[in-house]
């Protein structure tokens, strides 16, 4: 390999290395809308589950509890179409619902909370001014389609414990960054990173072991691996794309991507 291109490669890695681990920003201190912008119901549990906005705020910060009883989910379609710019989820809650706040065009961040554990189905679909997300730390679940057509869409930050993703997650969305947490074991599913996606490189942290097929697009030039070859992959990635992996790592003399693959081995230290 060319002394340019391992110095752009260990760049690359480096601040990816720099940059994790991360988390969503706390929402402690942030004073809520008041309840009049918000219809909801109060489960037989004792949750408090916002049923709609109905306010006109630019930003939105989700009440912590009502009347005593913690707020634990945003209900289908609760936000769809709202004009909002900003929404701070309450720090207990668990799900986004699906559409919840799907066709939001003005929306452009969205803080989650850390113990979020679902994003469903189109939760956030053609929310058309997100340029970033942040994913929250205990988000296990990635529902079908949950940012699809995020058409400015370009940095996401993939958090380590999410075991479940459906289908075209981020499809559509021009993403030109993309970062996964140390410590994720499983990542896609089918079209997650495509068709537009603006993907050049793509660091792969040593905790993967299953990378779903035809995750990502077909103009990602290069996938650097930082640990042992993945045991669950096949053809996750467009037929030109090259793969760097670590000298001393095992599995990457009889890999099956080594078939379909050029593979080139570099040490980063």
């Amino acid at each position: 390999m060319g002394v340019d291109i391992m110095k752009k490669l260990f760049a690359f890695v480096l601040t990816v290395l720099l940059v994790l681990p991360f988390s969503a920003c706390g929402n402690d201190s942030l004073k809520a809308n008041p309840l009049s912008e918000f219809l909801y119901i109060i489960n037989d549990n004792g949750q408090a589950l916002i049923k709609e906005y109905i306010g006109d705020s630019k930003t939105v910060i989700i009440p912590e509890e009502i009347d005593g009883n913690p707020v634990m989910a945003i209900q289908i379609g609760a936000f769809t179409r709202k004009n909002v710019e900003k929404v701070v989820m309450p720090s207990q809650m668990l799900n986004i619902q699906p559409m919840a706040f799907s066709f939001c065009y003005d929306l452009e961040e969205v803080i989650f909370n850390d113990s979020l554990s679902y994003i469903q189905d189109r939760a956030f679909y053609r929310c058309t001014a997100l340029e970033e997300i942040r994913l929250p730390e205990g988000l296990t679940f990635l529902g079908e389609n949950a940012f699809m057509y995020c058409r400015s869409l370009k940095k996401v930050y993939i958090t380590k414990n999410i075991d479940t993703w459906y289908g075209s997650v981020f499809y559509g969305c021009p993403l030109t960054s993309v970062i996964f947490e140390n410590g994720i074991k499983k990542i896609g599913s089918y079209a997650s990173f495509c068709p537009i996606s603006k993907l050049k490189n793509v660091v792969i942290p040593p905790s993967v072991d299953t990378i779903v097929d035809y995750s990502f697009n077909s103009g990602l030039e290069s996938v650097t691996f930082l640990g042992d070859a993945p045991q669950d992959v096949d053809f996750p990635f467009d037929e030109n794309t090259i793969i760097y992996y670590r000298k001393n790592a095992s599995g990457w003399e009889d890999t099956p991507l080594r078939e379909k693959y050029t593979l080139i081995e570099f040490n980063l230290f």
